[in-house]
């Protein structure tokens, strides 16, 4: 089956709010796809200004200024700690002195100008919203980029999403195959992007049919769990191949096109098979595995020989 290898808790990424009327351009780039994001390094530019990964579970959302009070100046200033820049006389989650002179170090150490205001204290440096993006946990690995160097940030405003590690296989099984699929079969994930595979499990499947949005057709849900999210991380965003070992017969088997059998009402299963004689027969079997559109059959009357021909259809 196919399948699309998502994190299903990100954070997306925005854009600084002090670009003023220039341009949104994406001015440096300091990831690619599936880079590892740490506390206090930098992800990209837009308009010169940059755009900063730190821990915390409130998200910035607003100035970190001078004067300023509140849990968002305390995340700041812990992440600050973390980094090496010490933050006294200030008191915790009050933006003083001490955490402007921080604020500086760190903007200077990563090759950025500070962002400075006149209206309340000359010359002081503050964190403009967008310039720190507080997630809950870092280092997290940069699961989605919508943009690259020198190009301009979508209309949405967002440039990319970090993800949290929990990653989800969601695929889609046609109906008649899903029959076959249990909860707990091992399955391999293929990139056909990078030629990378990795393995995974069957974590559940659809018992009802739902509508596929590009087709139209009836697709049963198959969820599978990665065995090692970890090396699984750098396939989030692609549409993968999975093979789902469901079972085996062991012994060679009589395979003939699913489109062959007929089942009646009362269940019982039939094919029309044309000998070399070209004379037709109807055998009664019972089917078994189903793959790539073959399904094995015994046969309960009569004898199969390889290369018989059976019945798919009537052209009239």
């Amino acid at each position: 089956i196919r399948a699309d290898v998502e994190d299903t808790d990100h954070t997306s990424i925005g854009i600084p709010d002090d670009i003023g009327s220039d341009l949104p351009v994406v001015t440096q780039l300091n990831v690619h796809h599936g880079s590892e994001v740490t506390t206090g390094s930098w992800i990209m530019a837009v308009a010169g200004r940059p755009i900063i990964a730190m821990t915390g579970s409130i998200p910035a959302y607003r100035d970190m200024s001078m004067g300023e009070t509140g849990v968002d100046i305390e995340e700041l200033q812990q992440n600050l700690h973390q980094l090496g820049y010490g933050t006294d006389p200030d008191a915790v989650g009050v933006f003083g002195r001490g955490t402007e002179d921080a604020v500086r170090q760190l903007y200077e150490r990563l090759g950025f100008t500070p962002a400075l205001e006149d209206a309340k204290q000359l010359n002081s440096a503050f964190v403009p919203r967008g310039e720190v993006l507080f997630v809950p946990t870092l280092p997290e690995q940069l699961v989605g980029l919508d943009v690259k160097l020198g190009g301009t940030v979508p209309i949405s405003g967002t440039v990319g999403q970090l993800g949290s590690g929990a990653i989800v296989i969601e695929g889609s099984a046609e109906p008649g195959t899903q029959t076959n699929i249990r909860t707990g079969q091992s399955a391999t994930i293929y990139s056909n992007i990078s030629n990378d595979s990795v393995t995974s499990t069957v974590a559940s499947v659809a018992s009802q049919p739902t509508t596929d949005a590009a087709s139209g057709a009836p697709t049963y849900a198959v969820t599978l769990k990665p065995t090692s999210p970890a090396s699984t991380r750098q396939l989030v965003g692609q549409n993968v191949q999975v093979t789902i070992r469901t079972a085996t017969s062991r012994t060679k088997t009589w395979i003939v096109p699913v489109a062959a059998i007929t089942t009646t009402a009362n269940g019982e299963s039939f094919i029309t098979v044309i000998g070399k004689s070209r004379r037709e027969m109807t055998m009664r079997v019972t089917p078994g595995l189903v793959a790539g559109g073959q399904e094995s059959v015994v046969a309960l009357n009569g004898h199969l020989l390889e290369g018989d021909d059976v019945v798919v259809g009537i052209k009239s």
